[in-house]
């Protein structure tokens, strides 16, 4: 079956297909046995290059149930492998509001009509757990709904099903009230619907229905739906499974009785009493955990067996009369003695001078109280009241509640006066404090606090008189005319048990706290943020603080970083000296130590070979006996500590000594590399990061590394020789920089072949020849060398020739030589494109030759969003240009940026050139941000001064502002 369907917003080719595979692309990789290293790693590099399109059909299936079914087949659009979806997911919601509207009505009921029949058509193969249908019913169009129902019982063997034939008053008008839909309740009985909900229709219940059974049915709502008393009895009765009712809007009921020994959950809403019926209502459900009155004004209430009920509600409108329905409701918790959950209006002060209740009545298991209510005398009066009928109370919530009518007004309904109510309170009662008894309160929250003074006259008191309260939650708002309460977007205002305490201090003891504050010190803190405020300091120090106090003489000991800084250690005549100092303070605190774990070790030194024992035992103690998850060895630190004797004494790292530990980041400076003879069938699997700066790299060992650290994920080479073709050959490495790389007469080439590269820099880097393989992840691409064209622009762009290979590039941070590359006869081809760069870091200046190539630059860059120009420290002057071009005004193609920063801004005119030409042809332009600075003899200094902000503002003007809280 093949066809389109116009919806007045796409134009949709519904296809059914077979069902798709709902089988996971991993399933493949797993299996109940022990799985190989290897196949791990297929595993996880299979999970790097995905999609949206890569995931199991099971998730894309899930993703769809939460969209309308008109959105989930407009879905299939997406690509081939979403075609099929649509007609299998296990939700179907066909929601009325989405047509677009037509003249007439009926216009826009025929093409929903020809949606929904051709939806079901397409899959009636497979179930729905939810059938969900939203409809301006009209009589003409009884057969088809019919038809949809029978075939989301019968058919699709719905779990859930909801018809809703009002959605809104606004679709309503004098023709659609006679039009109501008539539900045969007994196509229920070939299907397996347990979740029932019906909004404006007739139910038409079998003649038989006396001796059938739906036993599916759990769940009943019903909205504004007819039922007579008979026909409540017989719906309960055929429904022995129903655990949850609510009715909503009914009537045609006169003596309504709800028996059910099954029941739970059961909610009324909107039941008006008409003078003349005087509707009556009896509920006896033994196992009713659950019941709730909204609005409903029964002339009788009547409650029969609640041992079980914890949870009741009751809300009426706040009109003539109310109060009597309310008192009428809450007689009914007489019949409820454990209770623990009550939600009501406060109008308790009507119990003040009277005996409605009994003396003995007590809600003893009440644990939590929502009340709407003021906080007038009269409203905390009334929490009196119901206060003291709950002396276990815990938790109390307490909403804002809309009078109409001033407090203490009196009402002469006959069912009031007949129960002996005051309602004018004498002004004895009035005048007098109200004393809440509060003996287990913990919790109370207020919402909204619109910070009156009745308010905060209620928090003193709670403050004053709660005995173990511990928390007073105030919620920011206000309360509108309609009325409607308005939370305000601010965190909660919480105040804790001591700022009670303190609310109420007297001066002298303000005073007692003030000092007590004053002679606090570091020793009062806790050892675990002490031990975190030692991580910061090198060792020495560290040790050093056990001077301080007795408390701080062990912590040195427990701290989980170890920094051996040799810099700190005080000069000698005999630089030998110097170390050998530093050689017995690091084995002291080596075996001073307990043998617990720490998550960094650092150590610094300038290496003699007379104590490569030394450093032989630091390094196994850090990686076998502290088990160090980071391990930093430097052996240069910086070129003033060396002379020529030091150039001969290089440390000898022993790789194998990693097998017996956990380390994870090994950084390794000024160094020889020794791998174990048997690195081919060895690995280290922790190690996830390595670097390795001035380090001897032959081509075999940096290829015998990267074999026998299979999981590792970021490799940064710096200062490094000894290569020739280097190969950097890994599936799962994810960074990769080079930094100071220079070629030599050798002619040292680079090949890199990681498929699953995210990121790779070249720093100062001049290799002669450069291969990139695999590099459909790469999305960050970094290339900068010293700004002298002359003598390192070769290098540059073969670099840079590089991201040819990377098609979802994101990020790009290099120079800006891009006039001379982009009109070389070794440039990109014309179709060549960044569609997904976003952002783009440039070091460029101003000139003319500078902004021709930016333009030329972003031609390849359609989508670019972001533009981030720094100044390069330029050694020569810019290259001559022909006169055609000097002449003729730059035109950039910018049109989705969106922002642009400038650092340093210097102010200089050809600066102020580029940002005028900016505001002119920025169509998006939304920001301009100068970083204010200068350019010094060594480098760029920024001015200690916020940016200047340029925004445009909505009638396309540029205004400016300053970043005051910058850095």
């Amino acid at each position: 079956m093949d066809f389109e369907l116009k919806t007045g917003i796409h134009r949709l080719r519904l296809v059914p297909r077979l069902r798709p595979n709902l089988s996971s692309p991993l399933r493949n990789h797993i299996s109940f046995g022990r799985q190989s290293r290897e196949s791990m790693e297929d595993v996880s590099n299979e999970v790097m290059n995905r999609n949206l399109n890569d995931l199991p059909d099971e998730i894309l299936l899930h993703i769809l149930t939460f969209l309308p079914t008109l959105d989930a087949v407009q879905a299939s659009l997406i690509s081939h492998k979403w075609q099929p979806l649509w007609s299998h997911v296990p939700a179907l919601n066909f929601n009325y509001k989405l047509f677009p509207p037509r003249e007439p009505p009926l216009d826009t009921r025929q093409l929903y009509v020809e949606f929904v029949d051709r939806v079901l058509v397409s899959r009636t193969d497979s179930r729905v757990s939810t059938f969900r249908l939203s409809f301006i019913h009209h009589n003409h169009y009884s057969s088809y709904v019919d038809s949809w129902v029978r075939s989301a019982v019968t058919c699709l063997r719905t779990r859930e099903l909801y018809l809703d034939f009002f959605i809104h008053k606004k679709f309503h008008n004098e023709d659609t009230r006679t039009n109501w839909y008539a539900f045969p309740f007994s196509v229920l009985r070939d299907g397996c619907v347990e979740k029932l909900r019906l909004t404006r229709c007739e139910v038409i219940l079998p003649p038989e229905l006396s001796t059938m059974r739906f036993w599916s049915i759990g769940s009943l709502f019903l909205d504004q739906v007819y039922f007579s008393d008979k026909m409540m009895g017989d719906l309960i009765l055929g429904c022995p499974s129903l655990e949850d009712l609510e009715l909503q809007n009914c009537w045609g009921h006169r003596h309504l009785k709800i028996c059910s020994k099954r029941l739970k959950k059961l909610v009324l809403g909107h039941f008006y009493d008409d003078s003349y019926i005087r509707a009556r209502i009896l509920v006896d459900c033994p196992n009713l955990c659950s019941i709730s009155f909204d609005c409903c004004s029964f002339y009788m209430f009547e409650l029969k067996n609640a041992s079980f009920l914890v949870e009741f509600r009751v809300i009426v409108h706040l009109i003539d009369l109310s109060d009597c329905y309310w008192i009428r409701v809450v007689r009914l918790l007489e019949q409820v003695p454990n209770l623990k959950h009550l939600y009501v209006q406060n109008w308790w002060c009507k119990f003040a001078t009277s005996d409605f209740l009994p003396e003995s009545f007590r809600l003893h298991n009440l644990k939590l109280l929502e009340l709407r209510t003021g906080f007038t005398q009269y409203d905390l009066i009334g929490m009196l009241v119901l206060i003291e009928l709950s002396p276990n109370l815990e938790a109390m919530i307490l909403e804002h509640q809309h009078k109409i009518e001033a407090d203490n007004v009196p009402c002469c309904t006959p069912e009031i006066q007949s129960c002996n109510f005051q309602e004018i309170l004498s002004e004895e009662l009035l005048d007098n404090p109200v004393d809440l008894s509060i003996p287990s309160l913990k919790q109370v929250t207020i919402k909204p606090y619109t910070g009156t003074e009745d308010e905060a006259n209620f928090v003193n008191i709670l403050i004053r008189q709660g005995v173990v309260l511990e928390k007073i939650v105030l919620v920011p708002g206000q309360v509108e005319e309609n009325p409607r309460v308005v939370l305000k977007p601010l965190p909660p205002v919480v105040l804790q048990r001591k700022d009670f305490q303190r609310a109420f201090y007297t001066r002298e003891e303000m005073e007692e706290e003030e000092a007590s504050d004053q002679n606090r010190s570091l020793n009062d803190l806790p050892e675990d943020l002490l031990l975190h405020i030692l991580t910061f300091l090198p060792t020495l120090d560290s040790v050093q603080t056990s001077l301080i106090s007795q408390k701080w003489r062990p912590l040195w000991s427990r701290i989980p970083f170890l920094d051996f800084n040799f810099e700190l250690f005080p000069t000698r005549e005999l630089p030998l000296d110097t170390r050998q100092f530093y050689a017995e303070f690091v084995d002291r605190v080596l075996i001073s130590r307990p043998n617990s774990p720490v998550h960094t070790f650092r150590l610094s030194f300038i290496f003699h070979g007379h104590y490569h024992s030394h450093v032989d035992s630091w390094v196994r103690s850090a990686v076998t006996h502290l088990r160090a998850r980071e391990l930093h060895l430097d052996f240069f630190i910086h070129r003033d500590f060396h002379n020529d004797e030091t150039r001969n004494h290089r440390y000898d790292f022993p790789f194998s000594v990693l097998r017996n530990g956990c380390v994870e980041k090994l950084s390794l400076t000024r160094c020889y590399l020794t791998l174990p003879a048997k690195l081919s069938t060895m690995r280290f699997w922790t190690i996830r990061c390595l670097l390795l700066d001035e380090v001897c790299l032959q081509d075999q060992l940096m290829n015998d590394l990267i074999l026998g650290c299979p999981n590792l994920e970021d490799l940064e080479l710096q200062n490094c020789w000894g290569h020739r073709r280097l190969k950097i050959c890994s599936k799962r490495l994810k960074r990769l920089a080079f930094g100071f790389f220079y070629d030599s007469e050798i002619r040292e080439t680079l090949s890199i072949d990681c498929p699953n590269l995210c990121s790779i820099s070249f720093d100062c880097c001049s290799f002669y020849k450069v291969v990139l393989k695999s590099a459909a992840s790469l999305v960050d691409f970094r290339v900068q060398i010293v700004n002298i064209m002359e003598q390192y622009y070769d290098s540059w762009s073969k670099a840079l020739k590089l991201i040819e290979q990377a098609p979802n590039l994101k990020h790009l941070d290099t120079l800006n030589w891009w006039f001379k590359f982009l009109t070389s006869m070794d440039s990109f081809p014309e179709s060549f494109m960044l569609y997904n760069l976003k952002l783009l870091e440039l070091q460029t200046g101003f000139t003319k030759h500078d902004l021709i190539g930016m333009a030329a630059l972003l031609k390849h860059c359609p989508n670019l969003e972001t533009m981030i120009l720094e100044y390069p420290f330029k050694f020569g002057e810019d290259e001559s240009l022909p006169e055609e071009l000097l002449n003729k005004p730059v035109e950039f193609s910018i049109p989705s940026l969106k922002q642009v920063t400038i650092k340093p801004y210097i102010g200089t005119e050809d600066e102020g050139n580029f940002v005028k030409i900016l505001t002119e042809q920025g169509v998006v332009l939304e920001k301009i941000v100068l970083v204010p600075g200068e350019v010094g003899e060594y480098g760029i200094v920024l001015k200690p001064v916020p940016p200047i902000v340029l925004y445009k503002t909505d009638s396309q003007t540029w205004k400016y502002s300053l970043l005051r809280d910058t850095k």
